[in-house]
């Protein structure tokens, strides 16, 4: 949107310096020149109108309306993305996008709030540190009439707008299931489970899921649970020391793709790092599919990850406060199904990872059924 106004700016300066009368004689533009900035300008009008959300974030007079996200961090891909992704689709559809990120600084996300209520921005997608302390944020925006839409963790104790979130146990679920099917008594499963933060919420559905599928299975036994605090250095420690105590370690489950860079390196290290279908090898099952879950499952290293796609997320929560907005009715909860991610589909253009980290304007626009593109 920005590279384009300035092509229409440019082109309205030349048209204004060669229609002005003057005294002395103005050369006229080449004519190759004045034809290449009519494509450029044609071809950015044309890129602009193509967009689905095209003029979707302006109101009745043509102004622009304003969103504003508030983030707990943007240090890792998935909130980077979510934020990115919301920022571009806002802007390409007119509107104006006001961020801010509170490095898990709660009372700084309050004040954060405040200042977007003070704004008067038009709507607000809030993605918060903490499920509990997030209340007062969501309770000041409430009581602005400014319509506010969680995503990816709820907050406990006020009620947003619309919680926007993936089936979290569902995948803990999911990759129990992939071990139910492929042990038996004969071959008995030892589990080794690298957790996230052991009390963060995406942790403690991820593992709950994972152990409500796996517990009552007699032939599978969960050996050790490493809290990482979603660190992959410590999940590089905990391979080590995991594998030195328990040797008999036959696969691992991962609450995140965060880990992964950690497990690679502790499973090379102790001589493991087998590819899939090889003999010796150690399935390994994760959630996330991110940047480098996606390259370890393309390298041969990583069997299963559910995809947890901040792309969509994203997509869903500007469609929901655009329809919130035109004053349109809008559920209080979206929740999304994962996609199983393994070799046979890895390179697949629906995969949020593979597209460019951070070049959010060449992404493809994801069309989905969960919430389409409201019509006023």
């Amino acid at each position: 949107m920005k590279k384009t106004i300035s092509i229409l700016l440019a082109l309205a300066l030349m048209v204004f310096a060669f229609g002005c009368t003057t005294a002395e004689p103005v050369a006229e533009p080449a004519p190759e020149a004045a034809e290449a900035a009519t494509e450029a300008v044609e071809e950015a009008l044309e890129e602009v109108a193509a967009h689905p959300l095209a003029g979707k974030a302006v109101d009745e007079n043509g102004e622009p309306l304003v969103l504003g996200y508030l983030s707990c961090d943007v240090m890792n891909d998935w909130t980077s993305t979510c934020q990115g992704v919301s920022r571009t689709l806002w802007e390409a559809a007119g509107g104006e996008v006001i961020c801010y990120v509170s490095n898990y600084d709660l009372a700084l996300e309050v004040s954060y709030m405040n200042d977007l209520i003070e704004l008067g921005v038009d709507a607000i997608i809030y993605q918060c540190s903490d499920s509990y302390a997030g209340a007062p944020a969501v309770e000041a925006a409430k009581a602005a009439g400014i319509p506010i839409i969680t995503v990816d963790m709820d907050v406990e104790g006020a009620d947003s707008d619309c919680y926007v979130h993936i089936d979290q146990p569902g995948m803990g679920k999911t990759c129990g299931q992939w071990i139910i099917d492929r042990y038996s008594a004969e071959n008995p499963a030892k589990v080794l489970e690298i957790a996230g933060l052991v009390n963060h919420s995406a942790a403690v559905q991820r593992g709950g899921g994972f152990h409500e599928a796996v517990d009552s299975i007699d032939y599978i036994d969960v050996v050790n649970t490493v809290d990482t605090g979603w660190d992959p250095d410590v999940a590089l420690n905990g391979i080590l020391d995991a594998f030195q105590a328990n040797p008999e370690i036959n696969v691992i489950y991962s609450h995140s793709d965060s880990m992964m860079p950690g497990i690679i390196e502790g499973l090379r290290q102790i001589g493991k790092l087998v590819p899939v279908g090889e003999e010796g090898h150690i399935p390994v099952l994760s959630i996330d599919c991110n940047f480098t879950g996606i390259q370890a499952v393309r390298d041969g290293y990583v069997d299963l990850i559910c995809e947890h796609s901040p792309q969509l997320h994203a997509t869903i929560c500007v469609n929901v406060a655009l329809a919130a907005i035109y004053g349109q009715e809008i559920p209080s909860d979206i929740t999304i199904t994962s996609p199983m991610v393994d070799p046979s589909n890895v390179d697949s253009p629906d995969r949020w990872a593979n597209n460019v980290a951070g070049e959010f304007a060449s992404w493809p626009y994801v069309q989905q059924d969960y919430f389409p593109i409201p019509t006023r």
